[in-house]
């Protein structure tokens, strides 16, 4: 069996998925036991708050192991238990501002054609997901409605679809970008383009804007601010300073729409106290959030890895014997994820995150 792992999972207050049965041990663990529940579990409330107290933070990350089956079912529930007792609406995840805006538009809409694109967010499990916060969604009032939030490289052809979607209903294509939009629609229709291919095609839309830079602020009107953060977002997926920029960008929409409380899903290593340069070390040391934030970090077993397409004996540390010794001293049987504070001090995990979550990931629901 293959190994891999993913990132130091941690997440700034994740509440950890309570399914229908959820006891807490004398300990401090919370045994989260869903091994024939699916999306439609259910999620009690009172283990979640005993344990965790998300009425003191404002931060709520997710440090995922970016794997099929368990995590989109709990990201799931998290985003609807903060929203309905917490009031948070707001959501940031691991991707750029093109895609967030098409994930947006399906959350008004409710069209599954847009969101048919090769992303992280579109596997089989991830539609389930969105399909469900659509519903859930569609019957909040206007502010309160989830926003999805972009921070990250821009990739794969929700770059196009953005532009597309972005120009305002009834507005006219001035003649002289007609082709333009043309190959717009056409690069958008395309299921999947390689990085190659990507790039060139991106240059050449870019250099189409700026010939006519003068028609493009009137052509998109209000929407002009997010056309320009996708054309100067300059991350790149093998960047080194992208937890940086990504905080960067943060700061600014946080900013922008008076964002007080959010929850974030971001690959482990984003979210990891060990590393300075992560999303919340950097939201404390920038004197933003201080003491509002929580970390979990996750360890999953026999999980299906989305990078290398095989099931890996665990994701979430470094090697081989690590995984083995968690996977002896925590696993249980009789749960299919367990929540445990940090304080144990454990030798492996060290001080990654407040919390650790482990997940039998082969508990398939």
């Amino acid at each position: 069996m293959a190994f891999n792992f993913w990132g130091k999972t941690r997440v700034v207050f994740l509440f950890m998925f309570v399914f229908p049965y959820a006891p807490i041990y004398a300990q401090g663990r919370v045994c989260l036991s869903n091994r024939s529940g699916g999306f439609d579990s259910g999620f009690p409330l009172a283990a979640m708050d005993s344990l965790l107290h998300p009425g003191n933070c404002d931060a709520f990350f997710y440090g995922e192991t970016h794997t099929r089956y368990f995590e989109p079912m709990f990201k799931l529930h998290l985003v609807k238990m903060l929203h309905s007792e917490q009031g948070v609406r707001d959501v940031f995840m691991e991707m750029g501002f093109a895609p967030a805006v098409v994930f947006n538009r399906f959350l008004e809409t409710g069209d599954t054609s847009l969101i048919n694109i090769k992303v992280l967010y579109t596997t089989p499990y991830y539609m389930e997901f969105w399909k469900q916060l659509y519903r859930y969604n569609k019957v909040l009032p206007e502010d309160k409605k989830i926003r999805i939030h972009g921070v990250d490289f821009e990739a794969t052809t929700a770059f196009f679809h953005a532009l597309l979607l972005l120009v305002p209903d009834h507005a006219e294509i001035p003649e002289a970008l007609n082709a333009t939009f043309r190959k717009l629609r056409a690069y958008s229709a395309k299921e999947a383009m390689n990085p190659k291919e990507f790039t060139e095609s991106v240059k050449e839309i870019k250099n189409a804007f700026h010939a006519h830079q003068d028609q493009i602020p009137k052509l998109y009107g209000t929407n002009y601010r997010m056309v320009n953060k996708i054309f100067d977002n300059d991350i790149t997926m093998t960047d080194k300073l992208r937890d940086k920029k990504m905080y960067r960008h943060m700061q600014t929409v946080l900013t922008e729409n008076n964002i007080t409380r959010f929850v974030g899903f971001f690959g482990g290593d984003h979210v990891n106290y060990e590393y300075k340069t992560s999303l919340p070390d950097q939201l404390i040391e920038g004197g933003m959030l201080k003491d509002k934030i929580l970390t979990i970090r996750g360890v999953y077993f026999d999980a299906y890895d989305n990078w290398s397409h095989d099931t890996v004996e665990c994701i979430g540390v470094y090697d081989e014997k690590e995984g083995h010794a968690l996977h002896e001293r925590y696993r249980d049987s009789s749960c299919r994820a367990i929540l445990i504070p940090s304080g144990f001090k454990d030798n492996i995990l060290k001080n990654s995150a407040d919390f650790y979550l482990f997940v039998d990931d082969k508990a398939r629901p």
